[in-house]
């Protein structure tokens, strides 16, 4: 996960896969690095594999930062993750 500051909040951005395997290790990282950003950008554009897992963890992470008062947004949103989420039958744009 990559992180950088902007003005309107901080920016991360996750590469490569999102799957059972480092789910665990993605939602430590967010945890620790979301704290202390009020605004919230996530960009996805750079996933390449998704799973059911994946999906899960980046509902939760969404759902998360919105019960603890954050904005959240997916700036970027790469096609692997749309169609893991349509798989499922999330109909869900990351909005």
């Amino acid at each position: 996960m990559k992180k950088k500051k902007t003005n309107e909040g901080s920016a991360f951005s996750l590469e490569g896969a999102l799957m059972i395997h480092e789910a665990m290790e993605i939602y430590q990282k967010y945890a620790q690095a979301f704290e202390g950003s009020d605004e919230i950008f996530l960009d996805l554009s750079s996933i390449t594999d998704c799973d059911t897992a994946g999906v899960q963890l980046l509902y939760c992470i969404f759902k998360s930062a919105k019960e603890s008062g954050k904005k959240i947004s997916f700036p970027g949103f790469s096609q692997t993750v749309q169609y893991a989420a349509d798989r499922i039958g999330l109909e869900w744009d990351g909005k």
